[in-house]
């Protein structure tokens, strides 16, 4: 079972680079990535402070990520308004979630999934996403006879890192948890989520060490390499 975006699609660039590019397009500022990626992941982390939705509605996600974006926007500049800073905010969200152009295939993932072919594993893909989105992007790039289901955050009600996300999950491909393995980018929302839904193979995809340093409440395996993953099964 795998995460989609920054997993199994990538950003030619890196994710901050795409973000400074988005940014620079929809408001004329210019930051550097590295100011963006620290920000971001501040702003991320007072939001989550705050707990989990207990049932996470239809636009919910999108909204929840266009007020962390409108926040990185206020503290680049000031002069935007709150109201304006969500309104892109949320469009930065669509570009990020929706958008197909800004990405690629991930490396390795031709060959990724004739070895799980190979040794009849089936692949399911596990997102926070809306329907649209994900939708678009696997049409796009032609990869959604390779997944046995899909499972979305809008329409299990409930996102990442909350236990009952996964728990659906696993439910649904009506497999063990011991005979489930999670593959993800976030250590909080794919790591200590899977932890919690009763998943104890998991697997951090980091292929640029971005999270050497993170600190995660749960144990994983890091690896730098999709296939990487087959030489633990």
């Amino acid at each position: 079972m795998s995460d989609a975006m920054f997993t199994v699609v990538r950003a030619p660039f890196g994710r901050w680079v795409l973000y400074r590019e988005l940014i620079f397009n929809l408001t004329g500022v210019q930051a550097d990535p590295a100011i963006i990626e620290l920000i971001y992941k501040k702003e991320r982390q007072a939001a989550e402070s705050k707990g989990q939705v207990a049932f996470l509605k239809s636009g919910d996600y999108r909204r929840h990520w266009g007020a962390i974006n409108a926040n990185l926007l206020r503290q680049l500049d000031p002069s935007i308004s709150q109201l304006e800073a969500q309104e892109i905010g949320e469009q930065i969200f669509s570009e990020v979630m929706f958008n197909p152009t800004n990405y690629l295939l991930q490396h390795e993932l031709e060959d990724f999934i004739l070895a799980a072919r190979e040794k009849d594993y089936a692949l399911y893909l596990a997102t926070n996403q809306e329907v649209a989105g994900i939708k678009r992007i696997l049409e796009y790039f032609q990869i959604r006879p390779y997944f046995k289901n899909i499972f979305v955050s809008d329409v299990i009600g409930f996102k990442k890192p909350d236990p009952r996300f996964f728990e659906h999950c696993i439910k649904a491909t009506k497999c063990s948890p011991g005979h489930i393995a999670f593959l993800g980018n976030n250590p909080r929302n794919d790591m200590e989520g899977a932890a919690a839904g009763g998943i104890s193979h998991r697997f951090l995809f980091d292929p640029d060490g971005e999270h050497l340093d993170t600190e995660c409440a749960v144990s994983y395996i890091q690896i730098r390499s999709l296939l990487e993953l087959f030489s633990h099964f």
